[in-house]
């Protein structure tokens, strides 16, 4: 809760062309490389990291295991996809060179199973909905955060290991990776997906909270206090919470409002 009291705007000037640039990677630690490079000369503002198993979900007409799975083993590991915009062909074979000079070499168009990658991003990077196609794959729980780059590899070494612990495939829990304020600061998300009828439930809801305390436990953001984020979260620090619970009370003395949603 807040009262917004002063707003600065940044205009930029929008070029007249756009095109998709992709790049495939075996290793997570490379692409974060290649886009420190990327941000440093500020050479796209739309930047992309994809796992196999999102990308996949991107690319299938029909959300089934049979077309997943299939996809899955034509992707790479890591797609690294960026916004490239430019005014003239001079500025883009600049931008290309420069891309080289990084060590990446891009592809403009670049087919999977037959799908042309730069028609479906181009769509996505004007209205974001594929990317959430994970979220109609069985059932899910997903985990939104942020966190600093240096964190990301560490945090994945950990995620990892707690996966084998309940017996579920890492690479399944991947997203998509964002960087956010020049790259300071990521958006990522790992999501458990499983059959409602023959999942056992009690074990995924123990994956799903572990999950959560190590991403706090080990410098991940998760900004929506609902459900058993919301102990978690407010548990770090009680003065806070118990502030909004007065807050809550004076403003809603009968709790009608999203009763439960915030833990208050």
């Amino acid at each position: 809760m807040g009262i917004v009291s002063r707003l600065v705007i940044k205009a930029k000037y929008l070029p007249q062309n756009k095109t998709i640039l992709f790049k495939g990677f075996d290793s997570l630690n490379r692409c974060l490389e290649s886009i420190r490079k990327i941000l440093w000369y500020d050479k796209a503002r739309e930047i992309l990291i994809i796992s196999k198993k999102n990308l996949s979900c991107i690319l299938a007409n029909k959300i089934d295991e049979k077309t997943i799975e299939n996809l899955k083993n034509k992707c790479p590991e890591w797609m690294l996809v960026i916004g490239l915009e430019f005014n003239d062909l001079e500025k883009y074979h600049v931008d290309l060179a420069d891309f080289k000079d990084f060590g990446v070499k891009f592809s403009e168009n670049l087919n999977i199973n037959n799908i042309k990658l730069k028609n479906v991003f181009l769509k996505e990077f004007e209205l974001p909905d594929r990317l959430n196609n994970f979220r109609t794959f069985k059932k899910v729980l997903h985990i939104p955060f942020y966190i600093n780059r240096d964190k990301i590899l560490q945090l994945n070494n950990l995620i990892e290991k707690i996966s084998i612990k309940y017996d579920y495939s890492f690479e399944d829990l991947l997203g998509y990776i964002m960087p956010i304020e020049q790259g300071h600061t990521y958006y990522m998300d790992y999501t458990i997906h499983y059959d409602k009828k023959s999942s056992d439930i009690e074990k995924v809801k123990k994956f799903y909270t572990e999950l959560s305390k190590v991403i706090l436990e080990n410098g991940g953001v998760i900004d929506r206090p609902y459900g058993i984020w919301a102990d978690l979260i407010f548990s770090k620090n009680l003065e806070l919470f118990n502030f909004l619970k007065i807050v809550k009370n004076q403003l809603d003395p009968n709790n009608i409002l999203n009763p439960g949603k915030l833990g208050l």
